[in-house]
Formats: structure tokens, C-alpha cells, sequence
């Protein structure tokens, strides 16, 4: 079971607090998932409850947080060691985001409607020494309107200048769109990011890689997991303080890495000084070249 508090926007009261995989919202409220981040897979929909994946398999259901009559609710996950994340998975129409944002918080109380805090105390947070207040501003790049909401931190600049390179023999070099490859690892390097930024690397929409920008900007990563034969289409994205930026150009190419097989068709015996050399290869549209020899391993035409 997951420690789960519910907490009024409004009232800035703890209305629920539970031991269980299952909690229900009855109005715009701030649940307080006690699980790391790093544990969720994915957040779902299904009809009005926000569906929680986790990577052991468990599923938390958040039910009515998409509830029309009280649709502003916030989701954040509490780390082992009292960190807090703000999860931003939904856009700007409500749909749910292809990737889920995380945004620090020090406290919840940007996430309220009031500038004051008259009280919220997670339960747990008393068995550590002390009144876990929950309160103050937030941390990481965020900021905070008149009436104390959140307002998410801006987010980072395209990336414009990264490449693919090709390490396996016999083509080694970077890619340019369109090429054929046979590298399934891959090196995808770039500049230009912000210092300390976590670089994603996206395959056709899938995250493949990830890395983090160094203080000048560069960053590298080998793709971990081989890539299948196929078109690929790799676009890259900053994120800094837990806001992604947009995705970059696309760079398209073709990974291909069958073994050529080539076989002849038996001549026969013939007479004719000019026979037709026919046969059959696994690379549709590539270049034969023929070499005729003699029973001395000489070469007599090509």
C-alpha cells in the first residue's frame, strides 16, 4: 500500500489521508503520492481517475481528478528522502502528454490558492524530528503568481546543432539525413544545450538515450539499446528545470545490417562465349559487380 494525502487548494486542509492504492478527490485538491518519481512508469486516464503505473506493476488510481466539477487538481510525488516533484503530465487541452515533466518543490504551498498556509502536515512527516510543515516557495526555476500558484518555469531553447555518427566499419562518420547506416549503438552528440541539462534522444517519439549537458553546453551518449533494422527518425530536446524544450530537427536515416548474400544461377555447359549471368541477392537494389576468372584464378573479364 502507498501513503497518499489529499490536500484542499481552497482550505489548504488535509482532507484524506490513506494507506491504500486508491484515493478519491471531492474537490480541486494537491495529492501527495509518497513514492519516488523514479518508480512511475507512466500516468493514464481512464474516464475521470488518473491512473498511476508503476514499474513493479502496482497501478494507484487517483479517482475524480478529472472530474469537470472540480478539474484543477496537482500531483506530486514525495522521494524517501522528503524531495518533491510537481508532475505535469496533461498539455495544454487536458490530453495526456507524451512525456510526464517533473518540476522540484521545496514545499506544496505554491500549488494553494492563498498566500497563507494555516497548517499542512503530512503524517508521515512527524515521526522525522518534528512539524513537517508544508509551506514556503517553490525551487528549481519555478515561480509563483499573485494568488500563490505555480506557475512552471520557462521552457528551454530548440537545440539546434546535433548529429548522428556511424561507428561500425565500413562507413564510420557522421550521418547525414537520409543515409544508410549499420551501426545499431550509435553516438548522437550536440552543442548548444544549457549547462547541466538533461538532453533526451527520441526515436520516432520513443526516448532512446538520455544524457546531461556539460558546463559548455556539449553533451554525448551511445544508444544503450540496439536499434532495429528500419527507418529511424532521431530528434533531441533539453529540459531544464523539469521544463522541456521543443524537439529539434529530424534527422532521418536507415539502419541496415544484413550480411549481403549473393548466389549465381548454375550456367550449365554452354557454347556461347557471351552467357547471361543471372542470380539472387538479400539487398534489394544494390550494385552487382561480376568477375569472371579462369581455372588459374586468373581474371578474364569483370
Amino acid at each position: 500500500m502507498t501513503q497518499i494525502s489529499v490536500i484542499a487548494k481552497e482550505s489548504h486542509t488535509l482532507l484524506n489521508q490513506v494507506d491504500s492504492n486508491t484515493v478519491s478527490l471531492s474537490e480541486n485538491s494537491v495529492v501527495v503520492v509518497k513514492i519516488p518519481k523514479e518508480d512511475v512508469a507512466s500516468i493514464t486516464r481512464s474516464g475521470d481517475s488518473a491512473m498511476i503505473n508503476l514499474k513493479n506493476g502496482q497501478v494507484i488510481v487517483v479517482e475524480n481528478y478529472f472530474n469537470m466539477a472540480n478539474p484543477d487538481n496537482s500531483l506530486v510525488f514525495e522521494g524517501e528522502d522528503g524531495s518533491l516533484y510537481w508532475a505535469k503530465f496533461t498539455d495544454g487541452t487536458g490530453a495526456i502528454a507524451d512525456v510526464i515533466q517533473y518540476q522540484p518543490l521545496s514545499e506544496i504551498e505554491p500549488l494553494l490558492y492563498k498566500d497563507s498556509l494555516t497548517g499542512v502536515i503530512l503524517p508521515w512527516a512527524l515521526g522525522a524530528g518534528g512539524a513537517g510543515l508544508i509551506g514556503a516557495a517553490a525551487s528549481g526555476g519555478g515561480s509563483s503568481d499573485d494568488s500563490g500558484n505555480a506557475q512552471p518555469a520557462a521552457a528551454p531553447k530548440k537545440l539546434a546543432a546535433f548529429e548522428v555518427a556511424d561507428n561500425a566499419a565500413p562507413k564510420i562518420g557522421k550521418l547525414a539525413s537520409g543515409d544508410v547506416s549499420n551501426d545499431k549503438t550509435p553516438v548522437v552528440s550536440g552543442s548548444g544545450a544549457e549547462p547541466g541539462a538533461a538532453i533526451k534522444v527520441y526515436d520516432a517519439g520513443q526516448v532512446i538515450a538520455s544524457a546531461t549537458a556539460k558546463a559548455d553546453g556539449t553533451w554525448s551518449v551511445e544508444v544503450p539499446k540496439e536499434l532495429l533494422d528500419g527507418a529511424h527518425s532521431i530528434t533531441v530536446t533539453q529540459t531544464v528545470n523539469g521544463a522541456e524544450g521543443p524537439k529539434s530537427d529530424v534527422l532521418d536515416f536507415t539502419l541496415d545490417t544484413k550480411v549481403p548474400a549473393v548466389s549465381i544461377d548454375d550456367l550449365g555447359e554452354t557454347n556461347n562465349s557471351k552467357p547471361v549471368i543471372s542470380g539472387q541477392t538479400n539487398e534489394p537494389k544494390s550494385e552487382i559487380d561480376v568477375v569472371i576468372k579462369d581455372q588459374n584464378g586468373n581474371v578474364i573479364d569483370s
